[in-house]
């Protein structure tokens, strides 16, 4: 009779400890999943922005995608650069903020710094 609780405990205990490494890896995935998707929208985000530079800058502006929304707003500007904050919100609560500084004459970016 001991013996088979034993067995019975340690077997519990494995199980246990497989379903919470199934978790751990179930929530790792999910996150890299909408990192995944914030970068891509962030990349995107700046593409459409690039597009928009050459003419009268707005200082704010929100794109939507599949996957969620991309908003800047323009925090500085001068002929030589400008200072840009881009917020990327997935539709499952990711958020991912980055300020960039850009180079209207030669349509580059300058500096990067995620927020």
């Amino acid at each position: 009779m001991p013996f088979s609780l034993f067995i019975l405990l340690l077997f519990s205990i494995i199980i246990l400890q497989s379903v919470s490494k199934y978790e751990v890896e179930k929530q790792y995935f999910e996150n890299s999943k909408t990192m995944d998707q914030l970068e891509s929208l962030l990349y995107t985000g700046i593409h459409q922005f690039e597009k928009i530079a050459d003419y009268p800058l707005m200082k704010e502006e929100v794109f939507t995608f599949d996957v969620g929304v991309v908003s800047y707003k323009v925090m500085e500007e001068s002929e030589q650069q400008v200072t840009v904050q881009f917020q990327c919100n997935t539709w499952n609560e990711g958020e991912y903020l980055v300020q960039i500084i850009w180079n209207p004459i030669h349509q580059e970016i300058i500096a990067w710094q995620e927020l």
